[in-house]
């Protein structure tokens, strides 16, 4: 008899548990359902999930800026002046500025009394302009130690002649012989001088010294002449 008490206890305890465990999970289906009907779209789990953070807006990339362009400045033409007919008979271009003529001086050096005359000398005369010119010329000397050959009567334009310059004494002596060479171009109304140097030395030959008999030199007071030896009656 207590036994089956015991039994009925028991089985009463297990129904009174499966009762409530039926009831529990019929309280939590009811409350699932109204959630999920609350819930606007989407699926089930989602509604519970943790909101994902919103991303961060990133900066911009700079965009270069373009440089500014400067257009170009153009000169305004330039405008030739009206250029005036020539007159009749006058020429078209002016001609350069007259130049004068070029050429180099001549030295004949130092000689000796007694020697022989020097040969003459040849000079260069030439002509910087780009144009004819006329030429004339001589020897400029208080005398007449140097001749000049005879000069041509003009030069071509950036053309040569040549001269001869020579001593005109006849014979050496002693001293120091200078002239001037003169010469003139002339073209376009004008004239221009050039002038160089010529020169000449002559030195005095030295006199031997007079001895005695005896190879010595006579001895001669200061002052006093050496007179003749007088002849004997």
């Amino acid at each position: 008899m207590k036994k089956r008490k015991l039994i009925n206890r028991i089985l009463t305890v297990i129904l009174a548990s499966v009762f409530l465990t039926a009831n529990v999970q019929s309280v939590y289906t009811v409350l699932a359902d109204e959630d999920y009907d609350d819930y606007d779209g989407g699926d089930y789990d989602d509604a519970y999930d943790e909101p994902e953070p919103e991303p961060e807006p990133q900066p911009e990339p700079e965009q270069p800026q373009p440089e500014p362009q400067t257009e170009p400045q153009t000169e305004p033409p330039t405008v030739a002046p009206a250029q005036t007919p020539a007159a009749e008979g006058a020429d078209s271009a002016t001609p350069d500025p007259l130049r004068p003529a070029s050429f180099a001086g001549v030295s004949f050096g130092t000689l000796k009394e007694g020697d022989d005359i020097p040969l003459p000398k040849t000079i260069v005369i030439s002509n910087p302009n780009k144009y004819d010119v006329g030429l004339s010329g001589g020897i400029t000397s208080k005398s007449s130690s140097f001749q000049l050959g005879e000069l041509p009567s003009s030069i071509p334009a950036s053309g040569q002649v040549r001269v001869d310059v020579k001593p005109a004494m006849k014979s050496l002596s002693a001293g120091d012989y200078s002239a001037t060479i003169l010469i003139t171009v002339h073209a376009n109304g004008q004239s221009m001088d050039a002038s160089q140097s010529v020169s000449l030395r002559v030195e005095r030959n030295q006199e031997p010294e007079k001895k005695g008999s005896d190879g010595d030199e006579p001895d001669i007071e200061p002052g006093k002449k050496s007179q003749p030896a007088s002849e004997e009656p």
